[in-house]
């Protein structure tokens, strides 16, 4: 409303049992935790913390292609626009999701894997990834036209 408070709430993704009943299916989320947008991509990056299936992961939904108008995007419909990012060590949480558009023209995406089941756990970072070509999406890989900088050329 006009004082910021909130007034709707509506789902636009939500977990899947297996097909045998048992737990989450591998491919759809359980147990968001934390999240974070990233506005070069325009996704949700959502950090799982769940028992329900093993390894936990940072899952993006492109929200481009969806109608986020008050209940117009059936949350059924919207696996199809949820991508894996990162996997996380066996027992481990994905944790502090962040996402810097531009640091000296790089975008980095941040997460920390807590408390898997052989420690020490590490901070762990998605990029340097230079937005470049006109791309879409920052996470574009580059073509002819545009090179990585020597120190991360592959």
């Amino acid at each position: 409303d006009k004082d910021g408070r909130l007034q709707t709430m509506w789902p636009i993704i939500c977990g899947e049992e297996r097909q045998d009943g048992e737990y989450c299916a591998h491919d759809s989320i359980s147990g968001p935790d934390n999240i974070a947008y990233s506005s070069d991509a325009d996704g949700l990056i959502i950090a799982e913390d769940t028992t329900l299936h093993d390894p936990n992961v940072l899952w993006m939904l492109e929200l481009s292609e969806l109608d986020l108008s008050p209940g117009a995007t059936d949350w059924r419909s919207t696996k199809q626009h949820l991508k894996a990012l990162v996997l996380v060590p066996q027992g481990a949480e994905v944790a502090g999701p962040g996402y810097y558009p531009n640091i000296n023209g790089f975008a980095y995406m941040t997460l920390v894997a807590q408390h898997p089941k052989k420690p020490p756990a590490y901070p762990a970072i998605l990029g340097p990834i230079r937005k470049c070509c006109n791309a879409s999406s920052t996470f574009n890989i580059p073509d002819r036209e545009c090179r990585m900088p020597k120190a991360l050329s592959l």
